[in-house]
């Protein structure tokens, strides 16, 4: 139950925040078996264990492989629950077309 709350909370976030209905109905494709918890590696996440963390520290951590698998997870990063307690005050509305880079 708690991997489906950590996956629908961000949905459920983009719906109250968006303007209109169907800005919240479209999501990014890139590497959507990751983003969904669907993925091969998913079972790699420990999620009975979460690591509270800032910004600042996630923003520390090495950049992004320049390949990233298209449904594995980059491990740690990918495998860590990291809990942050922050304010969203902004968020980005995807393309639906994107391709994965």
């Amino acid at each position: 139950m708690r991997g489906l709350r950590l996956i629908l909370l961000p949905a459920l976030a983009l719906a109250l925040f968006a303007s209109a209905p169907t800005l919240w109905a479209v999501c990014g494709v890139e590497r959507w078996s990751v983003k969904t918890g669907t993925d091969p590696d998913a079972g790699l996440v420990d999620l009975t264990r979460s690591t509270t963390e800032t910004i600042p520290y996630l923003a520390s951590l090495p950049p992004r492989p320049t390949s990233l698998p298209r449904s594995g997870r980059v491990q740690a990063t990918e495998t860590t629950q990291f809990l942050l307690n922050v304010l969203l005050t902004a968020y980005k509305l995807e393309d639906a077309t994107a391709t994965t880079t």
